[in-house]
């Protein structure tokens, strides 16, 4: 069964606020739009990896034309290179999570957290405060338990069921599970199913829920990207003919290689993906036909 993308996140967020990307976690987040929205906040990279049951210590070696790459020594496994990207870690900011849930909600008064980190303050509306319980285990359920009894009006909010089931055997509030009544969409905003949560806390003044707008598409942000990848492409047309000629003047021609995507990408400061949506943009024609140029040797001496 597919676990919703909130329901990953907040999982984490239970106990360290941590998480760590291995390769096959690249198809679970999107994580440039997470960064980008400010879930997730970088928090270097991990020294071990799950290669097998024994798992294997990272080292980074430097390689000549390469940089700094990580390397894994495995008792099964042997010595082998690492993908960087299975080696990031990141921490999970709850308070961006729980500030979409209190704007879509429409509560006052912000988000704040009030007690040990374990209780936050969404917001009021209509009189009602709303409280997000992060954590009700045993060895803090005394405390918890006394807290929450000073505000018996208060509307309980929790990851998932089985926190809400043991909150409930102590307390009376209105409360619900955000895995039944919140997701995240594609473009990681908060969406709320209004109906489900009026039947669940049986409230009439939760808000009507808005048509969401058509995002508007950042055309100038990638033509901006479309234009400097022109002209890191133009300049290396520039030098690789320089070079061929130079070559050529020993009888040995040579083709300068042509810088991958991930390279133009650090030249520009931009993302891998972004580059990849500049090179499918239906305005990059010339962006394409200097990539090939890039390739041909016949081209570059023209």
């Amino acid at each position: 069964m597919t676990i919703p993308l909130l329901e990953k996140l907040l999982s984490y967020t239970v106990y360290t606020g941590k998480m760590d990307v291995p390769a096959d976690h690249n198809e679970m987040y999107p994580l440039e739009i997470l960064e980008e929205k400010n879930y997730l906040i970088p928090n270097g990279t991990t020294t071990m990896i799950s290669c097998c049951p024994e798992g294997a210590d990272v080292v980074w070696m430097h390689i000549k034309g390469r940089g700094d790459v990580p390397f894994a020594s495995c008792v099964n496994c042997e010595i082998f290179e690492v993908d960087p990207k299975r080696l990031r870690l990141w921490n999970l900011r709850l308070e961006t999570i729980l500030e979409r849930l209190a704007e879509k909600l429409e509560l006052r008064g912000g988000v704040r957290s009030f007690f040990t980190d374990l209780l936050w303050r969404l917001g009021r509306r209509n009189g009602r405060e709303y409280i997000y319980v992060r954590r009700y285990i045993p060895k803090e359920r005394r405390v918890l338990r006394d807290e929450l009894t000073r505000m018996p009006k208060a509307v309980l909010v929790t990851c998932n069921d089985i926190m809400l089931d043991e909150i409930r055997s102590d307390h009376d509030n209105a409360s619900f599970a955000l895995e039944h009544v919140a997701s995240l969409d594609e473009q990681c905003e908060m969406v709320i199913d209004f109906e489900a949560l009026r039947d669940i806390i049986g409230t009439d003044d939760i808000p009507v829920e808005k048509p969401k707008p058509k995002p508007t598409p950042k055309r100038s942000q990638i033509a901006v990207n479309i234009e400097k990848l022109i002209k890191e492409l133009e300049q290396f047309l520039k030098d690789a003919r320089e070079h061929a000629i130079a070559t050529s003047e020993r009888d040995d021609i040579e083709l300068l290689p042509r810088p991958t995507r991930e390279e133009l990408a650090k030249r520009i400061g931009v993302s891998p993906t972004t580059v990849s949506r500049c090179f499918s943009d239906p305005n990059a024609k010339l962006l394409n036909i200097l990539w090939e140029q890039a390739n041909d040797l016949k081209s570059i001496l023209r």
